[in-house]
């Protein structure tokens, strides 16, 4: 059984140094609790650092923004990094490796953050350069990076079975309180894509992740699957917060796989 989680620790952007002692102290503790660690907007390389002892990290070395997602996977386990297309796009806001399971073989992992912005055409040469058609505008809300963000997902799944995790800055419940259903049409958009939204697969509801000081406590925080690994995957439970300082919840689950020995793949 492998133990994973997903969270996003918070300091991508300006915030407290409370905030980075907290994501510290949590890291020297889910070190032995975690095999795969789903981690977005983390304090930089010193707490990269602390994994290395124990885990394989997967993250851009020489990040262009502040925000920055990694993967790290206990070295027991054959893990290695991934290329995709549209890297260039996402830059540090994703991080990608490829991941043995016994019953399945490779699978790409990804922790993901999408930047809650519509899409700046000053973004697109990038994924121009890619050769990714753009994904078609959410109707009366535009194109945002979220769309981006599953369009790269959709077409990696189209090749490799696939394991998302991480903060979208989408929501269905976003819909209740503003118009256009525009979380509906994401959601929509995860569906006919082949993919299982698994928490809201397994609770039949969502749950808040995040907690802001200022507005409404959603779920922002998913974890996608192609339909062969969500079938490995169960056991979802949002954790209480680790500290005060954090304003989003890490979510936990199992991945039904035996701990292989880790094969020389880095």
């Amino acid at each position: 059984m492998i133990n994973a989680v997903t969270f996003n620790l918070g300091c991508g952007g300006p915030h407290s140094q409370a905030r980075t002692a907290a994501a510290f102290e949590w890291a020297v503790q889910a070190r032995s609790q975690y095999d795969l660690v789903f981690a977005q907007e983390i304090p930089g390389d010193e707490w990269l650092e602390l994994w290395r002892d124990t885990h394989i990290v997967h993250a851009f070395n020489t990040p262009k923004y502040r925000v920055r997602s990694a993967i790290l996977a206990n070295k027991v386990l054959a893990s290695c990094d991934a290329s995709f297309p549209t890297s260039d796009y996402h830059d540090s806001y994703v991080a990608a490796c490829n991941l043995q399971l016994d019953s399945i073989g490779t699978v790409v992992c990804m922790s993901v953050h999408a930047s809650p912005s519509i899409v700046a055409k000053s973004w697109l040469e990038p994924w121009r350069a890619a050769r990714l058609p753009l994904p078609q505008e959410r109707a009366s809300v535009g194109l945002w990076d979220a769309d981006m963000l599953l369009s790269t997902v959709l077409d990696v799944a189209t090749r490799i079975p696939v394991l998302i995790a991480g903060d979208w800055n989408e929501a269905r419940a976003w819909d209740a309180n503003h118009p256009h259903n525009s979380g509906e049409a994401f959601f929509q958009r995860v569906e006919v894509g082949g993919l299982i939204d698994c928490t809201y697969s397994e609770w039949q509801t969502e749950r808040a992740t995040c907690l802001p000081t200022h507005g409404e406590s959603l779920q922002v925080d998913h974890v996608f699957a192609t339909n062969n690994v969500a079938d490995l995957i169960s056991g979802f439970e949002v954790g209480a917060p680790p500290a005060p300082e954090f304003d989003h919840l890490p979510i936990s689950f199992a991945i039904d796989s035996p701990i292989a020995v880790q094969s020389g793949a880095a």
